[in-house]
């Protein structure tokens, strides 16, 4: 995630049918689409914001497009998160592999973001 710090990272798109998003996103976009994480999940990347996912489960659907945040440490955000009004949906856990970690919050609107960390 080539994103500054304190910028969005990251976006995953609810897709209740993977290939005519990939087929919509890749065509009307030119993103570069690929296979995921699981069969429910495709990763796409474009040139000015970087990545994200499509995402094929019925839970994403429900919840929305999600954006992610990428931060320096991602406990001391949630801390001041829920400092500010905020509330913390989940905290950090690994992406997998060697990917990062991210975790999930509510700003005091009651907006689902997330956070992205490296570290």
């Amino acid at each position: 995630m080539a994103a500054p710090l304190n910028a969005f990272c990251y976006i995953e798109i609810p897709a209740s049918d993977l290939e005519k998003a990939r087929l919509f996103y890749s065509s009307v976009f030119g993103w570069k689409i690929s296979s995921g994480m699981g069969d429910r999940y495709l990763v796409f990347s474009e040139s000015t914001f970087g990545s994200g996912g499509l995402d094929g489960n019925a839970q994403a659907a429900a919840a929305g497009v999600l954006c992610y945040i990428k931060v320096e440490d991602i406990q001391a955000t949630l801390r001041t998160i829920t400092g500010s009004g905020g509330a913390v949906l989940k905290e950090r856990i690994p992406v997998g592999g060697d990917n990062g970690y991210f975790a999930l919050f509510k700003d005091p609107n009651g907006n689902r973001l997330g956070l992205w960390s490296k570290n």
